[in-house]
């Protein structure tokens, strides 16, 4: 059960829009990583699929899939450890259904270091311009693809070097198109908390 309020105060044109929805949905997950929060060895598949519509009672009708596939190889030995390739590819797609528009609840969003790295949080595809400041729509296709070698530089340091492509579009039709891309280098320090 999802509730979602849309609120604009524009002299001309004001909107105050609450939407309640029901949905259905379903999450399979195959996860063989020793390691969760760190992984050095393993895979970690997933799907997600969920919708709603008027047969759960719900006035906004939408399907929506997203998938990623995670893996982990150790690659060479490099001193007091071995480094690590990590990859990942996520990709997802929605779909409004009855003449609707997707809300922002369900539109897939990309950018930053979850993401496409080098680019600030949720600023990649779609955008809308609101006095003069550009803010992120989301869209409905999505495709955000990271490699990464870890290397160990210190028994609380690792080394990274990435590259990451992606990218959000509003519609299915633009896939593919315009991916943006990055590479970089970075350094993790490991601690009792995470990394």
């Amino acid at each position: 059960w999802k509730e979602s309020r849309y609120f604009e105060d524009d002299p001309f044109f004001p909107l105050d829009v609450t939407i309640t929805f029901p949905y259905a949905g379903t999450q399979l997950v195959w996860d063989t990583r020793e390691d969760p929060l760190l992984g050095t060895r393993g895979l970690l598949a997933s799907v997600d699929l969920q919708g709603s519509g008027s047969w759960l009672g719900s006035s906004f009708s939408y399907a929506r899939a997203y998938g990623q596939v995670n893996v982990y190889h150790p690659v060479f030995s490099f001193g007091a450890g071995r480094a690590i390739w990590a990859q990942s590819v996520r990709a997802g797609y929605a779909r409004a259904f009855d003449g609707q528009e997707l809300i922002p609840d369900v539109r897939f969003y990309a950018g930053g270091s979850y993401s496409v790295r080098g680019y600030p949080t949720e600023s990649l595809g779609p955008r809308e311009d609101l006095g003069g400041t550009l803010f992120a729509t989301g869209g409905s296709t999505l495709l955000v693809v990271n490699e990464e070698l870890r290397v160990p530089l210190h028994p609380r340091l690792l080394g990274v070097g990435f590259f990451d492509v992606g990218q959000v579009w509003a519609s299915s039709g633009d896939f593919g198109t315009d991916l943006a891309t990055s590479v970089g280098l970075g350094v993790r320090a490991l601690t009792p908390l995470g990394v």
